[in-house]
């Protein structure tokens, strides 16, 4: 039986483990790539098996080109190919005025969201079937209307990374692969927890009483790779 084959970036928790569960299928086999934490992602991948897929698991830092090759080597190597990328690797920002970023957390930011996804993207293309695949960014609800102060980092690199998602859809077109932006609103994770409790609690009351969970979201990631 064969299934989908599934690479998630930043899969050890939060957003990217529930997704890579969400999308594990029997007979498929999804790489799980993670940075630093190996109890974390060895979670993910039991969560991976649970639903019948086969796990891979890939330390890698994405923003390391020569890091990124070595995944995609062993992504084509396991899975004979790809059907689906979700870039999803992400790192915890600091809520701060500009003017008081340093200028290595501000590009610690793009580097993640940003360029990491332009190295994914590169080394993915080549493995996806000829007209099709998924590739899905996990963008945020601060590029769909105004963006919130305070996130100067973060909302510009996930400006940057929703450009990055509208430059592939023009170059693929209806010649694949799919392009797919999932922004969503506040979501409960390790990320938020050095927000001040005001803001925290705002966006709770403007999300009809609660943050997200990652099941949400890995729900919409699923929803769209499933879509026809």
């Amino acid at each position: 039986m064969s299934g989908r084959r599934v690479l998630v970036t930043g899969a050890g928790r939060g957003i990217g483990a529930a997704t890579a569960a969400a999308l594990a299928e029997p007979g498929g086999t999804v790489v799980v790539n993670y940075r630093s934490d190996d109890d974390a992602a060895a979670a993910a991948c039991a969560r991976v098996s649970a639903a019948g897929a086969r796990a891979v698991s890939v330390k890698a830092d994405v923003t390391d080109p020569g890091q990124v090759d070595a995944l995609f080597e062993r992504a084509a190597r396991e899975a004979g190919g790809l059907d689906v990328l979700v870039l999803n690797a992400g790192v915890p920002y600091r809520y701060e005025r500009l003017a008081r970023l340093s200028p290595e957390e501000f590009e610690a930011q793009w580097r993640v969201l940003t360029f990491s996804a332009f190295l994914c993207l590169r080394r993915a293309l080549p493995l996806f079937p000829k007209g099709g695949g998924d590739a899905v960014f996990v963008l945020s609800a601060a590029v769909t209307g105004d963006p919130p102060g305070f996130m100067g980092g973060y909302v510009s690199a996930k400006y940057a990374l929703l450009g990055l998602a509208r430059a592939l859809a023009a170059e693929s077109g209806a010649k694949g692969p799919r392009v797919h932006c999932i922004s969503p609103q506040m979501t409960d994770t390790a990320f938020i927890k050095g927000f001040p409790r005001p803001i925290v609690d705002a966006a709770r009351e403007t999300q009809g009483g609660s943050l997200l969970s990652p099941d949400e979201v890995a729900a919409e990631v699923l929803g769209a790779v499933k879509a026809p």
